[in-house]
């Protein structure tokens, strides 16, 4: 008797067309996919060429019944730095991957606890308001 209860594939980086049809193929779980306040294409048409397309594969996914777990939710600490305007930056991104209801798992990177309070803290603050993702 086997212990792996899922199994996964990663659409995050290479070939988003590869990426789809590995989703389509219905031979996985959960994907793995690049979602942020920065770069949303893993569930929305990409606003030009200045962020690389994932080509909605979270979408893909999340209709076909596979998890979807999202990385990059801070862009590598990139989210993490600037002044709030109405809400403090990490807060910001971590209630926007968490607004999104097909979103199964958010995963963020940490350098200490404080920033796992921090993250804990803001995922409990819950998902953002149409209002207030609009005005990100």
């Amino acid at each position: 008797q086997g212990k792996v209860g899922h199994f996964g594939c990663c659409a995050f980086g290479g070939d988003a067309l590869l990426a789809r049809d590995l989703i389509a193929s219905a031979a996985f779980d959960t994907v793995l996919v690049h979602y942020s306040l920065k770069n949303r294409t893993s569930w929305e048409t990409p606003p030009d060429a200045s962020v690389r397309d994932y080509g909605q594969a979270g979408a893909l996914a999340a209709t076909g019944g596979m998890g979807t777990i999202a990385v990059r939710v801070l862009e590598a600490g990139a989210l993490a730095q600037g002044s709030p305007a109405t809400i403090p930056p990490v807060e910001a991104a971590i209630r926007f991957v968490l607004s999104n209801p097909e979103v199964s798992t958010a995963l963020v990177g940490f350098s200490n606890i404080g920033q796992i309070e921090e993250a804990v803290r803001c995922a409990g603050l819950g998902p953002l308001s149409n209002e207030e993702i609009a005005s990100l």
